[in-house]
């Protein structure tokens, strides 16, 4: 591939006003050669996200869900340099899909990014490829990196300029999968790791991470470098910014991701492979507002094989996720969304159910050594000590780059915003 080759991803909130991205990619000093693209989220005109609407579509193909969706497709479009005429046939053809696809078992909720990239090669002249085409899943619904790179490498032509649908791929029989919602990120993650990228751009309304949510703290400040480990921490903890595999893929392999945002065109983060902590310890913070704590306490349950093997065969027959999971001598506690609350109950009749918050703290100075970790988690316990907030409990891998605290749900906007303090206070 050329000397420069940039790969970008634009987000939902950014799909949502096109005509902003083709100017950004006017205006990139180096033009990306592969754009992926999410399918239009919330704007000023629709509370409710494309895809949203293609899910309750798909549930429900009456006419007059698919007359709003089919208008919000219009309105999007309507905003762009496409004449009237222009936007009447990418309507038409976007309703000759609904009815096309629905018999070619093509997921109704991949149309919205399908529908992104067709919008955004007409507008800049950019080749639609299609991710069915080369984004390859195997029949178990696992991306098949080495099949989906070679595929990439021979249909990205060098000097080339493309536009693709993130969110879905194919099988080899044809048939079309999708990744996990936020999937998009990952999508363009590949072609990156395919292409042998020199920097991976994932644009959004936000110019990069911050040490906490800014819409929850106003306290919160930029995060300028980031690793990829440190990254999917704070995914994992509620961080919707970049998901969580998108480090899976790059990690090791030399391409950055620099978070850029499309409102302002400006940079604040990067994410590669290292940093240097000296100066700045501890990255961030991302929470979880509402989540429950199952305990069972049984004493005498040490001697007793198999108890937290039976806990969590309960939560898989009833398809219960879980976050996080702690034990003691006679007491498993093991953290799930709140929205698993009124099923955790039905199945554990006999054991308490408490709902708890949680903040999960990351950053390298936690993997540096031994010492370094107890410092950091006693720092953080001293800290909320002093500000009066009680732990509920806390998990530690020990060989991770972050620690769980868990707090009562009614402490939580207090902890959050100490905790953010905190950890821009212990910057140099």
């Amino acid at each position: 591939m050329s000397e420069t080759m940039i790969v970008a991803k634009f987000g939902g909130s950014s799909m949502a006003n096109p005509s902003l991205v083709a100017r950004r990619l006017e205006e990139a000093e180096a033009s990306p050669s592969v754009v992926v693209v999410s399918a239009a989220g919330k704007d000023a005109y629709s509370a409710v996200k494309m895809t949203d609407m293609l899910i309750e579509y798909d549930e429900d193909k009456s006419p007059e869900r698919q007359a709003r969706l089919l208008q919000r497709l219009a309105q999007v479009a309507g905003r762009t340099c496409l004449s009237g005429e222009s936007v009447d046939q990418l309507v038409a053809r976007a309703r000759g899909d609904l009815a096309h696809f629905a018999d070619h078992h093509f997921p109704a909720a991949a149309l919205g990014e399908r529908w992104s990239a067709k919008l955004l090669s007409e507008m800049t002249g950019r080749e639609y490829l299609e991710a069915a085409d080369v984004i390859r899943f195997t029949n178990e619904g696992i991306i098949d990196v080495d099949v989906t790179s070679q595929l990439l490498r021979q249909r990205v032509i060098p000097g080339g300029q493309y536009v693709m649908p993130g969110f879905y791929g194919a099988t080899e029989s044809g048939e079309v999968r999708t990744l996990e919602r936020g999937g998009s990120d990952v999508s363009g993650a590949l072609c990156a790791l395919a292409l042998r990228a020199t920097e991976y751009q994932n644009w959004s309304d936000v110019d990069g991470f911050y040490t906490a949510n800014p819409r929850e703290v106003p306290g919160a400040v930029p995060i300028t470098e980031l690793t990829y480990r440190e990254a999917r921490e704070l995914a994992n903890g509620g961080s919707e910014l970049l998901h969580r595999e998108v480090g899976r893929h790059l990690v090791g392999t030399g391409i950055p991701t620099r978070m850029m945002s499309t409102m302002s065109g400006q940079s604040n983060t990067i994410v590669t492979d290292s940093r240097d902590t000296s100066r700045v310890p501890l990255a961030g913070v991302s929470g979880a507002r509402n989540m429950i704590e199952l305990s069972h306490d049984e004493f005498g349950s040490e001697e007793k094989v198999g108890t937290s093997v039976d806990l969590y065969k309960t939560l898989r027959r009833h398809d219960i996720p879980y976050v996080h999971s702690a034990t003691s001598t006679d007491t498993v506690s093991i953290y799930i969304d709140q929205a698993y609350a009124d099923a955790v109950r039905a199945a554990f009749t006999e054991d308490s159910v408490e709902q708890v918050s949680a903040l999960h703290v990351v950053g390298q100075r936690l993997l540096e050594t031994p010492l370094d970790r107890t410092r950091t988690l006693g720092e953080l316990a001293a800290m909320l000590m002093r500000e009066g907030i009680a732990l509920k409990g806390f998990t530690d891998a020990g060989r991770s780059p972050a620690t769980t605290l868990f707090v009562a749900t009614t402490e939580y906007d207090r902890a959050l915003r100490s905790i953010n303090e905190h950890i821009v206070a212990s910057r140099q």
